[in-house]
């Protein structure tokens, strides 16, 4: 079909400005709605892009504090495990207080230590309490060791000796305290302390 013959009504007819217009709008909207749904199918995909973006740069976030968290746990632990007394470590133990006491001027008694049995260690324990609120049991075993300290000296060598075992950076608790005079009428006091030193040991994948 010519073309032609539509073009001459169109200039031909009485109201041809009108019948220009309403064709130009509608050669305009043929071109330009395609155009304006292709836009709208960028946006959506860029509010989709932007909202995946935003996801991962969320998620990014969290795992780099997760990361920081486990970091910080790791030297956590990684000092409570200094700071733990082992069974190899308890003869050492003795020597250090045997040695605390003769540099402040005490003399020892008796120190009697009683080996802890190791048991798993829960999340959330708390090894000082009764109540037992047990959580998960974590990858480690927990032991307490019992030390009973006798030593006899002046109240000031007495309070030099303790400042010597506060000083000390093992996992050690004072359970018991008891100060009373060696004799009526004399200076030197005894002094008896019940300790609970602590272990912290990550159990064997065989166990």
């Amino acid at each position: 079909m010519s073309i032609e013959p539509l073009i001459r009504q169109v200039l031909d007819h009485p109201r041809r400005r009108l019948v220009v217009t309403i064709v130009t709008f509608g050669i305009g909207l043929a071109t330009l709605l395609p155009a304006a749904d292709e836009y709208i199918a960028t946006g959506e995909e860029r509010t989709l892009l932007d909202s995946e973006l935003t996801s991962a740069q969320s998620l990014a976030d969290n795992l780099e504090t997760l990361h920081s968290q486990a970091k910080e746990g790791e030297n956590q632990l990684r000092q409570w495990q200094q700071r733990a007394v082992s069974i190899d470590d308890l003869h050492q133990v003795r020597a250090d207080l045997v040695g605390w006491a003769r540099e402040a001027g005490c003399q020892v008694r008796q120190i009697q230590i009683d080996q802890g049995k190791a048991k798993p260690w829960h999340e959330n324990e708390n090894p000082l309490s009764r109540v037992k609120n047990l959580g998960k049991k974590t990858p480690y075993d927990f032991s307490i060791h019992h030390v009973a300290v006798s030593v006899t000296g002046t109240a000031a060598r007495i309070r030099t000796f303790l400042s010597k075992v506060s000083s000390n950076e093992r996992l050690i608790h004072t359970q018991k305290c008891v100060l009373r005079p060696v004799r009526k009428g004399e200076k030197d006091v005894l002094l008896q302390m019940d300790l609970l030193l602590f272990d912290l040991e990550q159990r064997s994948k065989s166990a």
